[in-house]
């Protein structure tokens, strides 16, 4: 459930104990709605984990509505080996980019959760966020190597001991 957290960083942070295993059963991109929707980077993650995001950001959510799909797997694979153009003209938007703005501006006034992936993976961009995120400090694990499955992967984190990094601002996290 990873995918829907609007800080990934800063759950994990949380409920991470030391000598902990957290074990974490991720979609592929590759696989799912996600397709045409970019990696998530360790960059936004940062982002996110600062401003201790509780709800989707409005980039997140917009990135969400707008791109999601609602071909398959099945479709991937007889599409893959297509041109990027020409199987980029096969996606199926579930919101145009007026209702997806909508649902943004709403959920932006009112505050209202809207449940959507907020972060999106693969196995090779996530070892490398989480990577990254170790290099910084801000996460101190060993991460094992992803195991892929049918649509999905499996990667474990193994807490270390505390980060070298702790969150600037004020406040303890709410998870």
């Amino acid at each position: 459930m990873l995918e829907h957290v609007p800080d990934p960083l800063g759950w994990i942070l949380a409920v991470l104990n030391d000598g902990a295993v957290f074990s974490l059963v991720l979609p592929n991109k590759r696989y799912c709605f996600d397709r045409f929707r970019q990696t998530s980077s360790a960059a936004q993650w940062l982002q996110w984990w600062l401003t201790r995001q509780r709800i989707p950001a409005p980039q997140q959510l917009y990135d969400f509505l707008r791109h999601c799909t609602s071909d398959d797997g099945e479709m991937y694979e007889r599409l893959k080996d297509l041109s990027p153009e020409a199987y980029q003209q096969t996606r199926c938007p579930h919101y145009t980019q007026q209702q997806a703005l909508e649902f943004v501006l709403n959920a932006w006034t009112t505050g209202h959760y809207f449940d959507a992936h907020c972060s999106v993976f693969t196995p090779e961009s996530t070892a490398a966020l989480l990577a990254e995120v170790v290099e910084l400090g801000i996460l101190n694990v060993a991460v094992s190597a992803p195991q892929q499955y049918e649509d999905e992967f499996y990667i474990r984190l193994t807490k270390l001991g505390e980060p070298a990094l702790t969150h600037p601002g004020p406040g303890a996290s709410s998870y």
